[in-house]
């Protein structure tokens, strides 16, 4: 899983994070970077029922014990 497929998700992360974190700062309450992530992760899931977004193919692995 980590290797470069993991950037994009990083960079996505990264500026989410960092929104969530301005939003806290401009309204002074936790409260809206929590209902703005929850509505992140439901868009998320939307899209991954509704076929919006392709999860990626998993590569195949024996658990590291090779």
């Amino acid at each position: 899983m980590w290797g470069h497929d993991a950037v994009p998700y990083g960079l996505y992360a990264a500026g989410v994070g960092g929104l969530l974190g301005g939003l806290l700062v401009v309204t002074g309450s936790l409260w809206a970077p929590v209902f703005a992530h929850a509505l992140n992760n439901l868009v998320g899931v939307l899209a991954l029922r509704e076929g919006w977004l392709a999860l990626p193919a998993r590569e195949q692995s024996d658990g590291g014990l090779s």
